[in-house]
């Protein structure tokens, strides 16, 4: 129907049907059955709490502060009795988090944070979380931006533990607000990262991977049955906003508003693509990701069915309630902006305004939900929404009350640690021997009493490593015990993936690498060598209701039980009577907060040499604990506390195991012999504390201490200490033992020098939070000095904190950091030859570095880092090399951020009709560097065979990373082909023949090839590249072949020609997986040059673009949509082997390799990827799928472009095994030919 003479334009209506559909949900969606809430009757019992939900407050300013004051208006209207808690749900500074103090935006960011903060300051309580935005907005910087926020947030409350999790972990953390309520609070973008994020025990996190974090959640919910649980994160599992996948018409017309709020650029049709791919989970930040949803499904199979718990987040900028199951789930986001939001969809309640839930408890056990918006700036704000969510009767609460349980003081019970390690002579041989014979043995331990051992224990919660079960107990006195389990249960230490396969039962076996019971052995070495220890005694557990709730976990076990080193250890001479014992993630703490803060670095060296002795491999900072003592004059020295003592004296015998424990596979996996064989593996786990805390020894001292434990730990005390093994199993392996540790004791002098050396390489010099003068002393061509004293900030040098002359023949680098405070850097000195120092100032302003140095020779050797504010204090020599920018990572300093080098073997296995089968081999290097991300270095160099034709290929892959600055790298790629290359050639045009036997098109060929590339990395997702290529071809004239016929372009043919040209790239890659992408794209476009050299003619530039795109839809199965579009074309003159082709893996399966060939080519590929099911049996564990492909494309040509589309088509499959491999095989079939192709990897 036509419309003719209407003075109502086309566009009016388009433009007002926009903002009609934009503003779809400006009045509230409520479900039908709600429509009468205000006629609800608010219960008359006495209120206990409120919660105020508020999230996503990043964004306020001056003119955009009304959630703020209605929030604190409706804070002012709670009485003077009641208890309130304000909950932030993050994105609490958009659009990076907070940057550092010297960054221009500082206090614009400071003032939003103070905005939400003075907001709230009159709650009872208030809690922080961490959402995306704070983590850097997902980017590199995350846990440096949330540990400012986090100090800002807590100085802001006098030191109170408001942010929540602390120091970017993961949590659960558990807050008890009273006895009714408890406040569950998790970090889900911890979960939803892929960048850097701590695991336990770094930064005093308890979580070692997803699945523990989904065990621990689980057990504080189980604990708090009977009680109010209150969810608390900042992403939602459901919504009915953009990150659930909903989008209104105006989101497809202007996609860039979704990133930037602002970016109102049109883009119809092609601006659709950008919500398709939300929906299909191309995001991580969105509901249907594939990562999110494996946190929805982990956080479901706990709260689904708990009628008790209310999960509460922010993340989309609305306002929404539901009911899932018996859980409810709230969406309060909207504290400053806003974005569309559907209705329906089984919601209960959808708004599209700014605002906040409040949530009350009501003494009788009900729990009630209000939605308050902002109207026209009114502080009284509007009451939008309110409902009874539920009710507990508050008598539910269960207290089971203890029964009566047997008298177990003088139980016995005679058990194997595990009976089921027990294999043949042949299995032995590869999976080895161990201690086998230890751990099927049964020994004799009494019972532990709970109800009277140590005055009585209680349990407190579940913990332990990945493979251990421990459950944490308390006495009356408040010490805290350790129950952990002696067999291993490694389901949970190792991935998903791997769980219920061949790889499962492997690594269960490989339990019998270490001694069941060699943690009894070392409390008597310990003591001798006046080292601070746990000791842990062997006892059975019995099934007794004194478990509690982890009855079923621990019950009819075999357990060490031992103190836990923290806090008040007084009255105990083993933790060195310390009143106050803390981790290693707090030990750092104190260590950066004051100067006068120093670790008792002789006894830690100590400490660490013995555990060389021992074997004990897994020395992370969890397995530490620093008893701390205040020394008269200021500070605290802290003395270490060696615990979990399970991986010592560790065997790896037996084919397999010695495999996977060489330098190219699990390194620290230290096989425990008579002689240390790679005390750097031996070392892993540990490298980063050590690097720490032994940097200010000399030589010196290091064989110091190895001489006085060589002196200490007699023949005699090792024997003792071998005879705290049970009876049993005693003559089994403890002489064995004992002799080992005697041989290496007696060769400790040569691994100290030799640890010594590989420490001193490179050495790190860490300031604090206070005020350091670091002195550097280039005293001749082999020694430099470096002293560090304490400094006021008025320029006053207080105390030496810090001495350490370096050697040139032991020490390549010096890096000091200033960290905070106001910091001076001095270096003096004149010599021929010296050290490299690296000076890297603190994030404050004010830091002084002064090089008056000289190093004749060898370069410069200073260098200053530090920011551009700070340039007027720098004050550089000749020979320094100063770095500034107004990036963060100038100033950063990273405790974990130091690897070994990699060296390791490289295998591949391929088929297609050209090669036959396909065989490659190779090695991979990967060396480390100074703030080269993600490494410094990288050497591919593979040969490959091919079976059918003695064709071998070799090449080179070269990446050097971070040359210029962190993100500028150099790519080197290297290929070589030949002898007995074969080239196919079939003539050129969309028509050319195939009609002949195929060695008829087969070019002879040797070819070598090589490109250096210079790439600008402009984001995670995008990199640039420029560089200079060279080629060089010889062609074998064959008189049978393709190359002599009358109709091929004579003017396309020489013998032998040399180019030289350029290479340009830009590449954009959003993908979810790089093995096997479920959603995202990946974009590359090339431009190549190249000229022949001499007297050549051949001069031609090379186009080139592919784009690929991957869906996955949340359907009941999976089903993955794949479809590449490239195209290529040439412009000038070039010879035949230049041509752009097609053909099987060259963008047309089911036509032989390089089939057509044109000066412009076009293909594109579609596939349907389909899972059929996951494989889960002893061999292997991952899934099996099948695809469906169809393949068109054609070429063009000067004399041969005639013809339409060439089409292919056909089945494959596919196993993708471990989350880490893919093979791939198709049936490729054309009207011309029906080809077989197995290879690494789909096409695309």
């Amino acid at each position: 129907m036509f419309f003719r003479g209407s003075r109502v334009s086309t566009i009016t209506i388009l433009f007002s049907f926009l903002i009609v559909n934009a503003c779809n949900t400006i009045k509230p969606y409520i479900a039908k059955e709600h429509l009468n809430w205000r006629e609800a009757a608010k219960p008359e019992a006495e209120v206990i709490h409120t919660v105020y939900l508020v999230g996503d407050g990043g964004a306020v300013t001056d003119n955009k502060a009304e959630v703020m004051a209605l929030l604190k208006n409706k804070l002012s209207e709670e009485s003077d009795s009641s208890e309130t808690t304000v909950v932030f749900l993050g994105d609490n500074i958009y659009q990076r988090g907070l940057p550092p103090e010297s960054d221009d935006d500082r206090e614009e960011k400071e003032e939003i944070l103070l905005k939400q903060l003075e907001a709230a300051k009159h709650s009872s309580r208030v809690i922080f979380i961490p959402g995306n935005h704070d983590w850097d907005y997902s980017g590199p910087d995350g846990l440096a931006q949330l540990k400012r926020q986090e100090e800002f947030v807590e100085d802001f409350f006098n030191g109170s533990n408001a942010f929540v999790p602390s120091n970017g972990c993961p949590g659960p953390v558990e807050v008890r607000v009273n006895d009714a309520l408890t406040i569950i609070v998790v970090d889900t973008e911890w979960w939803l990262r892929k960048l850097d994020k701590p695991y336990a025990p770094e930064n005093g996190c308890t979580v070692e991977d997803e699945l523990d974090f989904v065990i621990q959640l689980e057990d504080m919910i189980r604990r708090n049955d009977g009680r109010h649980v209150l969810l608390a994160a900042h992403h939602p599992i459901f919504s009915n906003g953009n990150h659930g996948g909903h989008y209104n018409l105006l989101d497809n017309i202007f996609p860039l508003r979704l990133v930037r709020d602002k970016l109102y650029i049109p883009l119809p049709v092609i601006g659709s693509l950008y919500p398709i791919l939300r929906k299909a989970g191309a995001s991580p930040q969105d509901i249907p990701n594939a990562d999110f949803q494996q946190y929805k499904r982990a956080i479901l199979s706990i709260i689904e069915q708990r009628g008790n718990v209310i999960y509460a987040a922010g993340h989309d900028h609305n306002l929404q309630l539901r009911k899932y199951g018996l859980m409810h789930h709230i969406v309060s986001g909207s504290a400053s902006k806003l974005n569309f939001a559907a209705r329906g969809f089984s919601a209960t309640y959808v708004h599209q305004k700014k605002g906040f839930c409040k949530l009350i408890y009501y003494k009788n056990g009900e729990v009630w939900a209000e939605y308050y918006i902002v109207q026209n700036e009114d502080p009284e704000g509007e009451l939008s929404f309110r409902i009874a969510l539920y009710g507990l009767n508050p008598e539910e609460a269960e207290v089971a009350d203890r029964e009566e349980v047997p008298d177990y003081r003088d139980s016995v019970k005679t058990i194997a640690a595990n009976e089921n390690y027990e294999i043949s002579k042949v299995g032995s041989l590869f999976l080895g021997s161990h201690y086998r014979k230890e751990w099927t043995t049964p020994v004799t331990v009494p019972y532990i009493d709970l109800k009277t051992y140590r005055g009585g224990l209680k349990p407190v919660n579940k913990g332990g490593g990945k493979q251990t079960i421990t459950i944490r107990f308390i006495n009356d006195d408040s010490v805290q015990f350790n129950l952990r389990s002696v067999d291993k249960f490694p389901a949970s230490a190792i991935p998903d993936i791997f769980r219920g396969s061949w790889i499962h039962d492997f690594v269960k076996d490989q339990t019998s690498t270490a001694h069941p019971y060699g943690a009894l052995t070392i409390p008597k070495m310990s003591k001798v060598l006046e080292l601070y220890y746990t000791d842990p005694e062997l006892y059975y557990t019995p099934f007794t209701s004194y478990l509690g709730p982890y009855i079923t976990d621990f019950g009819g076990k075999l357990g060490f039980i031992e103190i836990r080193p923290d806090e008040d250890l007084s009255g105990y001479e083993r933790f060195g009577h310390s009143e106050n014992i803390v981790s290693t993630s707090t030990l750092f703490d104190h260590l950066h907060d004051d100067n006068e803060n120093e670790v008792d670095s002789k006894m830690y060296l100590k400490s660490r040499l013995f555990d060389m002795l021992i074997g004990d491999w897994d020395r992370h900072d969890n397995q530490w604990r620093w008893a701390e003592y205040k020394k008269s004059n200021g500070g605290a020295v802290f003395r270490p506390v060696a615990r979990d003592r399970d991986q010592v004296f560790s065997l790896y015998d037996g084919i397999i195991p010695w495999l996977l424990s060489r330098k190219w596979t699990f390194r620290n996996f230290s096989h425990f012999d008579y002689e240390i064989r790679d005390l750097k593996g031996l070392n892993y786990s540990a490298r980063n504390l050590d690097r720490r805390l032994l940097n200010g020894l000399s030589q010196e001292e290091w064989l110091s201490a190895a001489k006085e434990i060589q002196q200490q730990l007699t023949d005699k005390v090792i024997d003792e200490a071998m005879k705290q093994l049970p009876g049993e199993v005693y003559s089994f392996s403890a002489p064995e033992i004992a002799a080992k540790i005697k041989a290496r004791r007696n060769n400790l002098i040569t691994y100290t020098r030799e640890y010594y050396k590989f420490l001193a390489e490179e050495v790190e010099i860490v300031g604090s939070e206070e005020h350091e003068f670091f002195d550097v002393h280039r005293i001749n061509d082999e020694e430099t000095r470096v002293e560090v004293y304490r400094r006021k900030k008025d320029g006053t040098v207080e105390e030496k904190i810090y001495d350490r002359v370096f050697f040139r023949d032991e020490t390549d680098e010096i890096r000091l950091f200033g960290r905070d405070g106001h910091d001076k850097f001095v270096i003096h000195g004149r010599v021929d030859r010296g050290i490299k120092v690296r000076v890297i100032g603190g994030a404050e302003k004010e830091d002084i570095l002064i090089d008056s140095s000289y190093v004749g020779k060898g370069g410069k050797k200073t260098i200053f880092y530090d920011t551009k504010t700070n340039e007027p204090n720098l004050h550089p020599g000749k020979e320094t090399l100063v770095v500034t920018s107004d990036q963060a990572w100038v100033n950063e300093y990273h405790r974990n951020s130091f690897e070994y080098d990699y060296f390791g073997p490289r295998l591949s296995l391929e088929y297609n009709i050209d090669d036959g089968f396909y065989f490659g081999g190779g090695i991979k290097i990967e060396q480390q560097g100074f703030r080269r991300e993600p490494l410094e270095i990288s050497h591919l160099l593979q040969a490959n065979y091919a079976l059918r034709t003695d064709a071998v290929d070799v090449l080179y892959e070269g990446r050097f990373y971070s040359v210029f600055g962190p993100l500028w790298d150099i790519y080197i790629d290297v290929g070589s082909k030949g002898p007995n290359y074969v080239f196919n050639y079939f003539g050129q045009g969309n028509n050319s023949e195939n009609k002949r036997d195929i060695n008829f098109y087969r070019v002879g060929m040797e070819r070598f090839a090589a490109s250096p590339v210079l790439v600008r990395r402009l984001s995670q997702a995008m990199q640039v590249g420029l560089g200079p290529s060279y080629e060089s071809v010889n062609i074998d004239k064959d008189e049978d072949n393709i190359l002599t016929a009358s109709f091929v372009d004579q003017g396309m043919v020489k013998s032998h020609a040399r180019f030289m040209g350029f290479r340009f790239h830009t590449r954009l890659s959003i993908l979810d997986y790089e093995v096997n992408p479920e959603r995202g794209f990946s974009w590359l476009n090339e431009i190549n040059f190249l000229k022949e050299l001499n007297t050549g003619d051949a001069r031609f530039t090379n186009y080139r673009t592919d784009l690929e795109v991957y869906l996955t839809p949340n359907l009941p199965v999976k089903v993955t949509f794949a479809s590449r579009l490239g195209a290529a074309t040439n412009t000038g003159d070039f010879y035949f082997y230049h041509s752009n082709f097609l053909g099987n893996e060259s963008g047309l399966r089911g036509f032989r390799r390089n089939r057509f060939a044109g000066k412009t080519s076009f293909y594109n590929n579609n596939e349907v990827r389909f899972k059929v099911f996951n494989i889960r049996n002893s061999l292997i564990k991952g899934d099996f799928g099948v695809v469906g492909f169809f393949d068109h494309g054609r070429v063009w040509a000067k004399n041969g472009g005639a013809g339409g589309m060439h089409r292919s088509y056909g089945p494959g499959l596919y196993l993708h095994f471990f989350d880490a491999f893919l093979i791939s095989a198709w049936y490729g079939i054309s009207d011309e030919d029906k080809l077989f192709t197995f290879n690494a990897g789909f096409l695309f």
